[in-house]
């Protein structure tokens, strides 16, 4: 008030400082440097009048003081409740989710392992009932397989080079006669992806940048099928991505509320629990995404099936008997890539192989399979080559031995590796590549690396992206 002299006035610090008094005005002079950190205070105490209006904010410092006092602290405890509810709650609904429709039924008792097939499911839908996720691998292991099924033929060139130092490999698919009515949706799929608009022949370089297209379709039609077969309910992968995206939704809210609540710590110190509390239960629910799908009774039965089966397979060298071994790796060799352990499948059987499969056309090595690939029955002399279904090459007069070739037994079998796993890789890279504008950043590749053995009960990395 410009009436009333002042009754007393301090600094904070007080050393150094020089105040002069004027009238009802007081001036201080600070010291060079007023304290360690540069801050200071200066108060001044004025006597008390009751006639003295109140100014205008002692209305708001007291309705703010009212607040803190007395409504606050009841704010400050619900805040702490519901934190509390909004955390533990959350996160025990989302565990308690998966403990009740997350885990898959317990299966009947199955034995160690299965010699043959608990079922005639494609490939490619039996390792999607395994990892309950479609990738490249459950889509090359239904090409093969169709190519089994004689649906196609696969032909491998080789060009040479600098004596036969380099060779360069090109890979030409050639659809047969067999209608495609038996199909399911997505081998259907498949096949117009490799052969589009009727064509009967496809080189590998022309789906580059193509095929791509069709790969979302081929595995939506896989889940769709697992659902058919009553593996499912519902797509796992819509399971996956309800919870996926819920979660993420609920770390987006909470990190919006933390940051507008983050000022507003005069309703309460607690205001920005919650948020926190709401983004916990989404990262829990991000880590509990990919648990969430559930098999029916059928499908954890038949997966405990497939997976003795597949301990067949890993251990085929110690559990194949008698068994013809150009039959078991025609048959089986789709199911193998679907495992993911094609490499180690191909190296315990093939020093037992005696034919070619009848859907790989290997020209460059020559034989039965020179001058190209061509329709109908092979001719070699004049004789007609048979060819049993579903197993391999017979020449007139007795099996076919690889070792006939113009190279040894050995070095058949190791091209014939050789050529079928670049199969698999050159395919399924091409088929996954796509356009630079169309790739966020370049072409992305799908190779295909194979599965390798894992200790003694074999197993190995998964081959595709």
């Amino acid at each position: 008030p410009d009436d009333v002299p002042p009754q007393d006035w301090t600094s904070y610090p007080d050393e150094g400082w020089t105040v002069t008094e004027e009238g009802n005005t007081l001036s201080w002079e600070s010291p060079p440097r007023p304290s360690d950190d540069g801050s200071f205070e200066v108060r001044v105490k004025y006597p008390h009048n009751p006639a003295m209006e109140k100014p205008s904010w002692q209305e708001r410092y007291d309705l703010e003081q009212s607040y803190i006092d007395n409504v606050r602290p009841v704010v400050t405890l619900l805040l702490g409740a519901l934190t509390v509810l909004l955390t533990v709650g959350g996160v025990l609904l989302v565990v308690l989710r998966y403990l009740r429709r997350g885990r898959d039924p317990v299966a009947v008792t199955v034995p160690e392992y299965l010699t043959e097939p608990p079922g005639d499911e494609s490939p490619g839908i039996v390792g999607l009932l395994l990892d309950e996720k479609a990738d490249m691998k459950d889509i090359m292991a239904t090409f093969v397989d169709l190519a089994r099924r004689e649906y196609f033929v696969i032909e491998q060139t080789e060009e040479r080079s600098l004596g036969g130092l380099l060779s360069n490999s090109a890979f030409e698919f050639h659809r047969t006669e067999k209608p495609a009515d038996d199909l399911k949706s997505f081998e259907k799929k498949l096949l117009d992806g490799i052969f589009p608009k009727g064509r009967t022949d496809t080189e590998l370089n022309q789906l580059k940048e193509k095929f791509y297209t069709f790969i979302p379709a081929i595995k939506q039609l896989m889940y769709w099928e697992l659902t058919q077969q009553d593996y499912f309910k519902r797509s796992p992968e819509s399971t996956r991505n309800n919870w996926l995206w819920g979660s993420i939704a609920m770390i987006v809210i909470a990190s919006v509320g933390f940051w507008v609540l983050r000022s507003a710590t005069l309703i309460s110190p607690l205001i920005i629990l919650p948020p926190i509390g709401l983004g916990i239960v989404g990262a829990v629910g991000l880590l509990f995404a990919d648990s969430m799908p559930a098999k029916t009774e059928k499908g954890s039965q038949q997966a405990a099936l497939w997976r003795a089966f597949r301990r067949y397979l890993q251990n085929i060298t110690r559990y194949q008997g008698d068994k013809p071994a150009d039959e078991q790796f025609q048959k089986y060799l789709p199911n193998a890539i679907a495992f993911g352990m094609d490499q180690q499948f191909m190296r315990d059987i093939a020093p037992t192989l005696t034919q070619m499969p009848t859907w790989y056309h290997p020209t460059y090595m020559g034989g039965p399979w020179r001058g190209g690939y061509r329709r109908g029955p092979m001719v070699i002399g004049g004789g007609r080559v048979d060819s049993t279904p579903g197993v391999g090459i017979d020449l007139p007069g007795g099996g076919f031995s690889l070792g006939g070739l113009d190279r040894s037994l050995g070095e058949g079998l190791n091209s014939m590796n050789r050529g079928i796993t670049q199969v698999l890789n050159e395919t399924s890279r091409v088929m996954n590549s796509r356009p630079k504008q169309s790739s966020s950043g370049g072409r992305r590749g799908g190779g295909f690396s194979g599965g390798g053995r894992g200790g003694g009960s074999g197993g190995g990395s998964r081959g595709f992206g």
